[in-house]
């Protein structure tokens, strides 16, 4: 699990904030001439308060009308979870290695 400030991290890069921006001249029209710190101004991530048992977050989005704001916090969300979704895929990859292993021990045991 990562924390709000792991996240906080992660979209503060240059090169995440360069994917956000492809994204939003694509759906809020974007001048070309936008740069990487106005994107990263029109965010906030922040942590959320949860149930006691749980954390969330909480994205907020900014623009010159709230219908591109909504653009903001979808493309945002998006990113997000294409990032965990990686994330994990990587874990599972990993999971799914090492059951195997446990599983082809055991036989080999199992037959001895």
């Amino acid at each position: 699990m990562q924390s709000t400030a792991d996240i906080q991290a992660v979209f503060k890069r240059e090169t995440v904030l360069k994917q956000i921006k492809t994204k939003l001249q694509e759906r809020i029209k974007l001048p070309e001439t936008v740069s990487t710190r106005s994107i990263a101004g029109m965010f906030d991530i922040k942590k959320s308060l949860g149930n006691g048992k749980s954390s969330f977050i909480e994205i907020n989005g900014r623009s010159d009308t709230p219908e591109k704001a909504v653009e903001v916090v979808n493309t945002v969300t998006e990113m997000l979870l294409t990032y965990h979704q990686a994330i994990f895929a990587e874990a599972e990859k990993m999971f799914n290695t090492e059951v195997k292993s446990i599983v082809k021990n055991k036989e080999k045991i199992q037959k001895d």
